[in-house]
């Protein structure tokens, strides 16, 4: 059986990325009715095909090159134009399923699949609350025409079911380490886009409350974006530069979970973040923002991290500072986190997609 993903820019080092290049991986090592699937990667708006992310040689990537239009008033010939080569694409390709991976992409899965005989899903990473209400709207209208909607938390599950085939299938995890974060580091990290979003501006707010009272610690973001100009500007602001280093993405990112002590999440919003899966897989304690929709459905809070409320820095600043002087709670978080990860592990993940492919076809 053939598989096609279609996404905005494979090359990029996002989330949303990581978790295609994590899907396509675990589909084209399992065995599905005694086949391998065949699994091709179509990127819409890259022009070559550098990856960030290590991607198995036998998935098949597509770089097709359109121009990538940033307003959000689009015109009805781009969309025409990524309508037409996507069709002609899988003319040649023939595949079985086609997956979008935004819904940007899966608006026009109706009208790409058109007359194609192939099963269409569409995948949400982002939670459903974040898109407008005209997005929402659209969404009412196209998704009810794609064979199931995947979305990654029960909780925005429950805003689909009433025009669409709705299906939970979380991220999985890129990696498995045999090692642990190390809890002696006095690092805390955390990893994003610096985006609005990501919400890194919040972080430094409360790091000027936690970190000056604990001056043995320091605090690693890593990361590119729009906003980071601001966030380090914001740093030197609060005189913090000594205790908060700022570093681009990098591919080792595994070494840098392995090499911290708590993981720190303060985002406005998301989906199911790739980095709260990846810091618990290394056996780190999290301190996130209870915040739409993620997060919640990750941490068990006061077991393995602790959920605060989205927004409230000063709170937020006080269990991060109550966690540092907690050696005892580290521990129980970190031993909690790596055992709690394996239901994300990539077979766990498969058998929902596989489960879901038979469903559909």
């Amino acid at each position: 059986m053939k598989i096609a993903i279609v996404v905005n820019n494979i090359c990029k080092s996002a989330g949303t990325e990581r978790a295609v290049v994590n899907l396509a991986n675990i589909l084209t090592s399992k065995d599905y009715g005694g086949n391998r699937l065949r699994v091709t990667i179509i990127s819409l708006y890259s022009d070559d095909v550098k990856l960030f992310y290590e991607l198995n040689s036998s998935v098949k990537v597509y770089s097709l090159g359109l121009e990538d239009i940033k307003s959000k008033f689009i015109s009805p010939i781009h969309y025409y134009k990524v309508i037409r080569t996507l069709r002609l694409r899988f003319r040649e390709i023939k595949p079985n399923i086609i997956i979008g991976t935004t819904h940007a992409i899966n608006f026009l899965l109706p009208f790409v699949a058109s007359g194609l005989r192939c099963k269409t899903i569409g995948c949400e990473h982002l939670a459903y609350n974040a898109g407008s209400k005209l997005v929402n709207w659209v969404k009412s209208v196209l998704y009810s025409r794609l064979s199931s909607v995947v979305v990654l938390t029960h909780k925005d599950a429950l805003s689909y079911v009433r025009f669409c085939n709705v299906n939970v299938i979380p991220n999985s995890l890129s990696f498995w380490p045999n090692q642990n974060a190390n809890l002696d580091s006095k690092q805390l990290l955390s990893v994003g886009r610096f985006s609005l979003q990501k919400g890194f501006d919040r972080l430094v707010q409360a790091a000027s409350l936690f970190l000056p009272i604990n001056p043995s610690w320091t605090l690693k973001i890593i990361g590119d974006g729009e906003e980071k100009n601001k966030v380090i500007d914001l740093v030197k602001a609060y005189n913090l530069q000594k205790q908060i280093v700022i570093l681009p993405s990098t591919r080792n990112i595994i070494q840098e979970y392995l090499e911290s002590s708590i993981y720190l999440m303060t985002s406005r919003y998301e989906g199911l973040p790739m980095v709260l899966l990846e810091a618990k897989a290394c056996g780190l304690p999290v301190v996130s923002f209870d915040c739409p929709e993620g997060p919640s459905e990750i941490i068990k809070d006061q077991e393995d991290g602790l959920l605060v409320e989205n927004g409230n820095i000063a709170e937020f600043a006080f269990q991060v500072s109550r966690l540092i002087n907690n050696r005892d709670l580290q521990e129980k978080f970190a031993l909690n986190s790596k055992a709690n990860s394996q239901e994300y592990s990539q077979h766990a993940i498969f058998i929902k997609w596989r489960c879901l492919f038979d469903k559909i076809m």
